[in-house]
């Protein structure tokens, strides 16, 4: 993809430390637009001094390629205010924060983080909270399970909340009915079998070169698949009868406002 010229965000990984620098330097000696860095996970994920350390060789590793730090609580850590700006002072490439912890997680990085320094950006961990990110806490980026499947979707939902943002009351509500519109399908992002239920919607949407996966043994059940099927069934119905589909939909003087 860097080949094409793609702009390419590399997770580093989280299994130790030493595989994550290693992984690092490929991606900055490849050519990648950025890192996603990702807290161990597999020994000592508690301790905030082994974090640190874990973070810093990352970044090191990094050179001046900009990095945004992963945090979810479903990791077992949270990276705090103190931990993020101790990395920084040390590690200028430390750009951002991609909050997967709700609602709640990405208001106290609005709040904590991003919100008190104007070149640090905020982006969207958790497909359920698209909206709220933008719009009440300044983000400027979003990455979600679900738009690897339904991208044209998703980029609408973003732009949406883009002008939202910027005070538009039509975005506002459209958005609004995306987000619930899509919210069964974006919460599959919250669970184990995520990969597998986005794989099944990407053969809904076309892609039967994913019916394939990595181990065999890995499959949703008959009721998984049913449920998916009829939800994505429901959602394309929905999709094609909403006028909010068509970008011309937010009223021209609106969208020139909100520039």
């Amino acid at each position: 993809m860097i080949a094409a010229g793609v702009p390419v965000i590399v997770g580093t990984g989280a299994q130790n430390t030493a595989g994550a620098v290693r992984l690092t330097r490929h991606a900055r000696e490849s050519g990648a637009a950025g890192l996603m860095v990702i807290p161990r996970v597999l020994s000592r994920t508690t301790s905030e001094a082994a974090q640190r350390t874990h973070f810093a060789a990352v970044l090191a590793a990094a050179g001046n390629l900009p990095a945004v730090i992963y945090n979810s609580p479903y990791y077992g850590f949270e990276t705090r205010t103190d931990l993020f700006f101790d990395l920084r002072r040390e590690h200028s490439n430390l750009v951002g924060f991609k909050e997967f912890g709700g609602a709640k997680g990405l208001s106290y990085a609005a709040k904590h983080i991003t919100g008190t320094d104007p070149e640090l950006i905020l982006m969207v961990g958790v497909d359920t909270q698209v909206v709220h990110g933008y719009v009440n806490c300044a983000a400027q980026g979003a990455i979600t399970g679900v738009g690897n499947a339904l991208p044209r979707e998703v980029l609408r939902l973003i732009n949406l909340c883009e002008l939202a943002a910027a005070g538009d009351s039509d975005a506002l509500r459209l958005a609004t009915e995306l987000e619930a519109a899509l919210m069964t399908l974006s919460k599959l992002d919250e669970g184990p079998d995520l990969v597998l239920f986005y794989k099944r919607l990407m053969v809904l949407e076309g892609n039967l070169e994913y019916t394939h996966n990595i181990n065999q043994s890995d499959a949703l059940t008959a009721e998984q698949e049913a449920f998916l099927d009829d939800e994505w069934r429901r959602f394309r119905s929905w999709w094609a009868d909403w006028p909010g589909a068509d970008p011309k939909s937010v009223p021209v003087a609106n969208r020139e406002k909100s520039k």
